[in-house]
């Protein structure tokens, strides 16, 4: 999750803070480090759902689904 002038953490933060309600597809690349990886981080930051590379079409598509689809409850709306 990393970006030009900023990391993908560091904005997935501030939109948690600033956006409570927006759903989130945290997508990465992997650590850096290799002792966490980002989609593990980018979960507990609040991300709905989060998909390490590489990954197939429709799994993205589905992540987009469920993370829509959820209501304020954690619950999926089908």
């Amino acid at each position: 999750m990393d970006m030009p002038r900023r990391g993908g953490t560091q904005t997935l933060d501030e939109a948690r803070r600033t956006l409570p309600g927006l759903p989130v597809v945290a997508i990465s690349g992997g650590a850096p480090d290799g002792t966490q990886s980002c989609a593990t981080t980018a979960l507990k930051l609040g991300a709905g759902k989060a998909l390490a590379k590489p990954f197939e079409r429709h799994d993205l598509l589905a992540a987009i689904e469920e993370v829509v689809l959820r209501d304020k409850s954690g619950a999926v709306r089908v």
